[in-house]
């Protein structure tokens, strides 16, 4: 696998994990410790998510790993006295990047909390957005 993939596969499975870097008051739903109503919940939702919404999340998913590679280089380089001015930047640019697909930020985050408690819809849409940055 070229570098540049790879590096972009990590990027994007990271923002899965964390996608905090979008919207962080997002609050997290309380699981009650039944982990197998979670997953049986987590599948129909993923199945509940139309192509058209799941291709718009791959875009958005590409776009955002992208903005915030180029934030985080911009933030690493600045000033102390810059950096809270590019993070606010930063924070707009990857909310224009989901709503430049056309999905809101609740939806992203929707999809991405899908993605994280399920393994094969996490797959599917890391190999989407791994075909929209590398057509």
């Amino acid at each position: 696998m070229e570098v540049r993939a790879l590096l972009s596969v990590v990027v994007l499975s990271a923002l899965l994990a964390n996608s905090s870097v979008v919207l962080a008051q997002q609050p997290s739903p309380n699981t009650g410790g039944n982990q197998s109503k979670l997953s049986r919940d987590q599948s129909k939702k993923a199945q509940d998510i139309p192509e058209g919404k799941l291709n718009a999340a791959a875009a958005a998913l590409a776009a955002v790993a992208q903005v915030h590679q180029d934030y985080e280089k911009r933030i690493a380089s600045a000033s102390p006295n810059d950096q809270k001015r590019i993070v606010a930047e930063g924070n707009k640019a990857l909310q224009k990047a989901i709503t430049d697909k056309g999905l809101s930020p609740d939806e992203y985050n929707s999809i991405l909390d899908v993605a994280r408690n399920d393994p094969d819809f996490k797959a599917k849409l890391i190999q989407r957005a791994e075909a929209v940055q590398h057509p």
